[in-house]
C-alpha cells in the first residue's frame, strides 16, 4: 500500500483543486452578484482569487460551466442573499460554517487542497526506492 501512497495523495490533490477551481469560477459567474464577489476574492483572498483564475482557464475550455455555476448557487443559497446585501461579507459566507451539506463538501475541499498538497509532496520525496541488483532473472 505504501507503493500506491504517493499516487493516490496527488490524485486526490488535483480533484480537489480542479473542483475547487471550477466551482469557485462558477460562483463568480453568478448573474446578480458575480463581478462584485470577484472583486472582494482579489482584494482580500490570494489563494481563492487563484482558484477562481484556475476555474476561469478549465471554464473557457468548457469543463464546468452551468453545471459548475449552479452547484455553487445551490452550495451557498442562504449566503447569496447576505452577500447581495454587502459585498465584503463574500469571505465569511465562503469559509464560514456550512449551512448546506453542498457547501461543507466545498469547504471540506478548500481546506483539504492544501494539505492534500504538502501530504503528496512528502509522499512522493520519500517514496521507497527500488532495490536494484545487477545480477540477471534465473
Amino acid at each position: 500500500m505504501w507503493r500506491y501512497g504517493p499516487i493516490v495523495a496527488t490524485f486526490l490533490f488535483v480533484l480537489s483543486l480542479l473542483f475547487n477551481a471550477v466551482t469557485l469560477s462558477g460562483l463568480t459567474r453568478t448573474p446578480q452578484i458575480g463581478e462584485g464577489m470577484r472583486e472582494v476574492i482579489y482584494a482580500e483572498s490570494v489563494g481563492t482569487y487563484t482558484y477562481v483564475r484556475i476555474g476561469d482557464l478549465l471554464n473557457s475550455a468548457g469543463l464546468g460551466g452551468a453545471r459548475a455555476q449552479a452547484f455553487a448557487e445551490r452550495a451557498l443559497a442562504p449566503g447569496l442573499e447576505r452577500i447581495q446585501q454587502q459585498r465584503r461579507l463574500t469571505i465569511p459566507v465562503l469559509y464560514g460554517p456550512a449551512t448546506t451539506q453542498a457547501h461543507g463538501w466545498l469547504t471540506l475541499s478548500i481546506y483539504a487542497c492544501p494539505l492534500l498538497l504538502v501530504i503528496a509532496l512528502a509522499l512522493n520525496w520519500f517514496k521507497p526506492k527500488r532495490f536494484k541488483t545487477f545480477s540477471g532473472k534465473k
